[in-house]
């Protein structure tokens, strides 16, 4: 033992004596008694509290003689802590303290003894008071150290002021009251706790002092009740009551009361001690309407909710996990959770809980569970620990949520996929599907068989446009790009629609494409169903071919032709090139068949066809139009010299003698010509004229061609002269610049005028420009003439600009497509400026709108720079391209000349009177100016006005003039009176 104190001898002492010290540890015997029931209740910890400020041990001893408790200050001499000696036996004291139980559980009442011994070598001696427990259950007893009577009382006087001082530190109130209420002692806490000073304690009771009780449920107290009225009554201990003491502000103390009652010198006394529990009732308040509140959550909640203890063994369930699992909450409780989990799952379940307890993984499952009537559920089901304020685990909580539709619908989607594989893969058509970025992701059996690729090479490697010719990717990419970002779909969602895809060995494959867009988990999708439509194509290919072409020579038929005669005169008109048409016709074919017969003649007639293509070249198109008659198209021609010059070639090839069936076999070949200046006339009247002169060929007998008509003969006859003349004219000064007015419409103010060329011919007079500006374009020799023109207007422009300094007029010159395509435009146009000296802001340079659209990219170059100079850029004779609109906002265009034709048509039904105003307003939105051309009535000129137009120029003003009267016009200033 820690003490090295022993018991020497034991003397049964006197009956329990009514002193103080007697009365109070046989209290402290009974309170340590009553305490054991409840050892975490306020009295046992009130009663620890006490007996530790005082030298006393209190203690108990079961019949075996082993310490049940053992507590208070008389331990700490002793070197022994609370509770130290609990489970040890009293033999640790000695054989003689074994003896003293021996004696102690023989009494039947609370019984006196002293007790001697030795404690490191001194004498000691030990007042002890013991009883009984109830039901020989040991002895309770309280013992008090009496070496010495001196010491003795020093020790008691030292006693009582520890247990004054102890009764005073601690938080509970301590209220000891006599008979009727009187009030004996009370500590500080009790007026703390009261919120009255110790000296007015007894007003608590009288009713005037605005003082009262109420119960827990809001009820009365009656005086008669309390706790401290009750033990002195009928002399029992009265615990853990509680009473609401209002106070006259109507604020509640609640207090938790304990009474017992005590004898102190033969008086019997109550002693109370008084907690406040108003903070801690609240608290209980709240956790229990917090219960409330998880008992209903729970309660309806959708989700399978359980605690279990320590043991696992499962405390709570709600009433979805009751219907998860077909059992009541008790039967839960009774078979256990494993024994509801589905055999096939219990390993995996068991797994889990090893890895949860004992290496602190999460716990997140998802297995079956088997119920009463043997259906199966599966459940999702998590764990959590519980802990208590000390960081304690006291259980856990768990979620099980059904997922049975969830699983079943996985499997359903599951086979579905498989179901949607399998038909994918065996479908006929392609079925391609890429994700936002156009990779491709899906990639189907049939896919691979059209076009070539393995799907482990297309899957997540190519882009889907890698697929399409490189002509369409762009567009599709672009497409596709503005799709994504909310634009309108031009192929998504859209129905079949032609393209061609690319082979992995490079061969072209025609498809019908159709593609749909779906929303997944990835993303959006979009797949592209592909139909291999090449049997088709090929098919309706060789339909075209045969309706379009002959059969026996394979050449175009006569349909064929005339739609390529068509667009050949298009072309021609835009490029200011001519087109011949050769009637071709073999004659003595009757000959041929009557006596080689007619496959002889077949043999002939794709004969012809063959020499006839290689006489046309690139420059022609040759067609059957029926019989012995096939029709040649050349294009790209610079006069009707060129179109004779390829019939007397083709006259030549075809009289060639043919070799059929080892005999010759001769033809005599007619020729008759027809010829389309810039692409003039239409295909019906070309083929038309061109038998004509065939005709005329035939019956003629002469050089086997015929031009159609003697004029054309005679027009190019003197087409040659007017050429040569023409390259002669400049030198002698026969060119002559006539200028038209441009009025500000108005004021009719003179704004400036248009250059217009004339040509004093020594013979023929004065020309305007359509005698000899086509042949001079042909000719090549329009960019001399140009030349001149510009800087003749030029030096007319700086003239004006001195004599008139503050007209601001301006001078506009034509260029021609064969200027406009020179790459030193610029230059030359620059040079006539610095030349004359004029001011580049009143040269105006006019352009045909068809003029630019030849090659835009160089036109915009040459425009661009043209513009840098300063000067100002005009379309001329708007409205009669095909393109204006689409290339206006390109081309850094200043003014826009509305042609004559349309202004011809204001005051008509026409459709064309309402371009006028189209084009104006155009303008203005556009901020450019607009001169309409060609105004010859009032009635035009009033449209004009209204329609805010800015400026024109026609016959209803002036005529072009020579610069002299120009010069007189300038004079006047304004044009009030039509001339």
């Amino acid at each position: 033992m820690a003490t090295e104190r022993s018991v020497t001898k034991v003397v049964e002492g006197e009956p329990l004596a009514s002193s103080v010290n007697d009365r109070f540890s046989a209290a402290l015997v009974e309170l340590s008694v009553l305490a054991r029931a409840e050892p975490d209740g306020v009295l046992a910890r009130d009663l620890r509290a006490i007996t530790a400020a005082i030298p006393v041990i209190v203690f108990g001893v079961d019949p075996e003689g082993h310490y049940l408790w053992c507590y208070g200050g008389g331990l700490r001499p002793l070197g022994l802590a609370d509770d130290e000696l609990v489970g040890q036996s009293i033999d640790v004291f000695g054989p003689v303290a074994r003896d003293a139980f021996a004696r102690m559980t023989a009494v039947s009442s609370a019984a006196t003894f002293q007790l001697e011994g030795v404690q490191h070598g001194e004498p000691w001696s030990l007042f002890l008071v013991a009883a009984a427990l109830p039901d020989h259950g040991g002895v309770a007893a309280v013992a008090v150290d009496t070496s010495a009577e001196a010491a003795a009382r020093v020790a008691q006087s030292r006693s009582e002021g520890l247990f004054t001082a102890a009764i005073e530190a601690i938080d509970e109130g301590v209220l000891v009251q006599a008979r009727g209420g009187r009030i004996v002692h009370a500590n500080s806490s009790v007026a703390t706790i009261l919120g009255v000073p110790s000296e007015r304690l007894a007003e608590l009771a009288d009713p005037a002092s605005g003082w009262h009780a109420i119960r827990p449920d809001g009820s009365a107290f009656d005086p008669a009740d309390f706790p401290g009225a009750r033990t002195s009554a009928t002399g029992q201990v009265q615990k853990g009551e509680v009473i609401g003491l209002v106070g006259p502000d109507g604020a509640t103390r609640w207090l938790s009361v304990n009474s017992f009652p005590v004898q102190l010198d033969d008086e019997p006394l109550v002693v109370s001690t008084f907690t406040d529990i108003t903070e801690q009732r609240a608290m209980t308040e709240t956790l229990l309407e917090n219960e409330q509140r998880f008992r209903l959550l729970s309660a309806s909640a959708p989700i399978g909710i359980f605690i279990s203890d320590n043991d696992n063994d499962i405390v709570y369930a709600n009433p979805e996990l009751e219907r998860q699992t077909g059992l009541a909450a008790a039967e839960i409780r009774a078979r256990g959770w494993t024994k509801i989990i589905h055999a096939d799952d219990i390993k995996l379940v068991t797994a889990a809980l090893v890895e949860f307890f004992e290496r602190d993984t999460p716990y997140r499952t998802e297995h079956r569970i088997t119920r009463p009537d043997g259906t199966v559920r599966w459940i999702r089901a998590r764990l959590a620990r519980m802990t208590n304020a000390r960081g304690e685990s006291v259980g856990m909580v768990g979620t099980a949520a059904d997922i049975t539709d969830y699983v079943e619908a996985n499997e359903r989607l599951r086979e579905s996929e498989e179901r949607t594989r399998s038909i994918v893969e065996t479908a006929a058509e392609g079925i391609i599907t890429m994700d936002e970025l156009g990779t491709i992701v899906e990639f189907n059996a049939a896919a691979e068989r059209i076009l070539g690729y393995d799907s482990d090479e297309a899957v997540g490697h190519m882009p889907f446009d890698e697929l399409l010719t490189p002509e369409l990717r762009p567009a599709l990419r672009l497409s596709f790009e503005e799709y994504l970002s909310g634009g309108a779909a031009t192929f998504v969602g859209q129905p079949f629609s032609e393209f061609e895809f690319v082979r992995k060995d490079g061969e072209i494959v025609p498809v019908e494409l159709a593609v749909t867009e779906s929303t997944t988990s990835e993303g959006r999708l979009f797949t592209g169903m592909l139909h291999d439509i090449s049997e088709r194509k090929a098919f309706e290919q060789q339909l075209e071919h045969q309706s379009t072409h002959d059969a026996l020579t394979g050449l175009p038929n006569r349909a064929l032709l005339a739609a390529e005669l068509e667009t050949a005169l298009a072309r021609a008109a835009r490029g200011r090139r001519g087109v011949g048409v050769l009637f071709v016709e073999l004659g003595r074919m009757s000959l041929v068949t009557d006596s080689l017969g007619h496959h002889a003649g077949d043999q002939v007639l794709i004969e012809a066809a063959r020499r006839l293509e290689a006489v046309a070249g690139d420059l022609g198109r040759v067609a059957r139009f029926g019989g012995d008659r096939f029709v040649v198209v050349a294009e790209d021609l610079d006069d009707i010299g060129d179109a004779v010059q390829l019939a007397a070639t083709v006259l030549e090839e075809l009289d060639e003698p043919y070799v059929v069936a080892s005999e010759e076999a001769l033809v005599k070949t007619s020729v008759g010509i027809s010829y389309a200046p810039a692409g003039h006339g239409t295909a019906e009247s070309l083929i038309s004229n061109a038998d004509v002169a065939m005709n005329r060929a035939r019956l003629g007998g002469g050089t086997g061609y015929e031009v159609f008509d003697s004029d054309m003969r005679r027009w190019v006859d003197n087409r040659r002269k007017l050429d040569v003349a023409m390259r002669h004219g400049i030198d002698r000064g026969e060119f002559e610049l006539y200028y038209q007015p441009v009025i500000t419409l108005g004021p009719n103010e003179i704004r400036g005028f248009e250059a217009l060329v004339r040509w004093n011919h020594p013979e023929l007079g004065l020309l305007p420009p359509g005698e000899f500006i086509p042949l001079a374009e042909d000719s090549g020799f329009i960019l001399a003439l140009g030349e001149h023109i510009l800087r003749e207007a030029c030096h007319q422009l700086a003239a004006w600009q001195r004599a008139y300094p503050d007209r601001g007029l301006t001078v506009s010159v034509n260029l021609s497509g064969s200027q406009l395509a020179r790459p030193d435009l610029a230059a030359t146009v620059a040079a006539a400026l610095l030349e004359s000296g004029a001011d580049p802001r009143g040269l105006d340079l006019e352009i045909t709108e068809t003029i630019l659209l030849d090659d835009v990219d160089a036109a915009t170059t040459t425009l661009d720079a043209l513009k840098k100079l300063g000067v100002n850029l005009a379309v001329d004779d708007f409205g009669t391209g095909y393109s204006s609109l689409t290339y206006l906002c390109r081309f850094p265009i200043d003014v826009i000349k509305v042609d004559r034709s349309f202004v011809s048509q204001i005051g008509t039904q026409s459709r064309d009177a309402s371009i006028v105003s189209v084009v104006v307003g155009l303008a203005q939105t556009l901020r450019m100016d607009v001169v309409a051309e060609g105004v010859e009535t009032a009635e035009q000129l009033a449209a004009l006005i209204d329609l805010d137009c800015s400026f024109a120029q026609g016959y209803y003003f002036s005529r072009p003039t020579p610069a002299s009267e120009a010069d007189r016009l300038l004079q006047v200033g304004t044009l009030p009176h039509p001339t």
